[in-house]
């Protein structure tokens, strides 16, 4: 594409506005980057040139960046409500912990790491914009209940974990934390449970058995309500889920491995996303799963559905993406370019979702 636009003589020092230039692209449906070139010839001699990139957009990007105060790897996030969002992170050598958080709807993020150090923080869990949790990559529980002025350990019994892969609270104080099981032989996963905002903490009446190397995966974890747990593994086809608060546990087969991301929208309806890019629904609570087409090869690293609608998103390499029917078909969605990958997204409802990057970026939904 070309153009032109043009002044008469100037005198030394003088300034004058030209007219604006328009380009046509013609149509497009994903972005696209446009190189512009602006020379300035007089007298048909050039003397000087400028080049620059532009993004050319289909429309407005549906998820645009924010503002974000850190540029460590931000590894989960949690969206409460149109205002409030908290995310957690690390630069996965235990140096540099981050807690970033959001009141009024991602004008501006504030760091409230607050007291935090020599931790990477794997998960992040919220009920309001003062009380929060974050699990560590050395298997401890970190609250706050001043909006991350202060943050404190919250010890818990017996088996201690070496990684706490996720941490769910609800508003009237009870919570689950999932753990990595204590040895790499065969043996259990730390679940535990609090009833008083994680005050106490105390190991589910029965914790389900791992075979040798066997984990689960950060932000892989999703309650719908007290009874309500599962988890993905690193195994093939098991996916964990318990119906009592974590008294007993079942094993449901998605047939695939690294199950990253799960999320239920209730008691029944769930999605798991994998390593692969491969995405299974179920219908029944994850007793059983079904193989449904993914828009991607890429490692599913967020996944989202959505209480009360058809709507989840999931998260893959720079491209998020929304199906409106379930799952059964999904839709990239447009995004102002990143330089990171999406490591976890998180919704409070159809207009207002978050995602975070492995270099500090936060994109919103709305």
């Amino acid at each position: 594409m070309q153009g032109t636009a043009s002044g008469g003589n100037l005198a030394p020092g003088q300034e004058v506005t030209l007219a604006p230039m328009m380009f046509k692209v013609g149509t497009i449906t994903s972005s696209v980057d446009v190189a512009i070139r602006l020379d300035w010839v007089s007298n048909t001699n050039e003397r000087d040139s400028w080049a620059y990139k532009v993004t050319a957009f289909p429309a407005t990007p549906l998820w645009q960046t924010e503002a974000s105060t850190t540029s460590t790897a931000l590894f989960s996030v949690k969206a409460l409500s149109s205002n409030v969002a908290w995310a957690s992170g690390g630069n996965s050598s235990a140096t540099a912990p981050v807690v970033i958080r959001t009141t009024n709807g991602g004008s501006t993020w504030t760091t409230v790491t607050g007291n935090l150090t020599g931790q990477d923080l794997y998960c992040i869990s919220a009920v309001d914009a003062n009380r929060a949790w974050v699990g560590t990559g050395s298997g401890r529980i970190y609250a706050t209940t001043n909006g991350g002025i202060t943050w404190a350990q919250q010890v818990y019994p017996g088996m201690q974990s070496p990684f706490i892969d996720g941490i769910w609270f609800f508003n009237d104080g009870t919570g689950y934390a999932l753990g990595d099981p204590a040895t790499t032989a065969a043996g259990t996963y730390v679940v535990l449970k609090s009833t008083d905002f994680g005050q106490t903490w105390a190991h589910t009446a029965s914790e389900p058995s791992s075979v040798a190397s066997e984990g689960g995966w950060n932000n892989s974890f999703w309650c719908t309500d007290v009874g309500h747990i599962w988890f993905g593994t690193n195994q093939t086809s098991k996916i964990l889920r318990s119906t009592n608060g974590g008294n007993s546990w079942l094993t449901g087969p998605s047939g695939a491995a690294n199950s990253y991301a799960i999320s239920f929208k209730d008691n029944s309806n769930g999605l798991v996303g994998h390593s692969t890019g491969a995405i299974r629904v179920s219908i029944d609570g994850g007793a059983t799963w079904t193989a449904v087409s993914s828009p991607t090869t890429n490692p599913i690293q967020g996944l989202s559905f959505l209480s009360g609608t058809n709507s989840a998103w999931i998260s893959a390499a720079a491209v998020p993406y929304r199906s409106t029917n379930n799952g059964t078909n999904w839709t990239a969605q447009t995004v102002y370019p990143i330089s990171g990958t999406l490591n976890h997204n998180s919704f409070a409802d159809t207009s207002n979702g978050w995602a975070v990057t492995s270099n500090g970026e936060v994109l919103h939904y709305r």
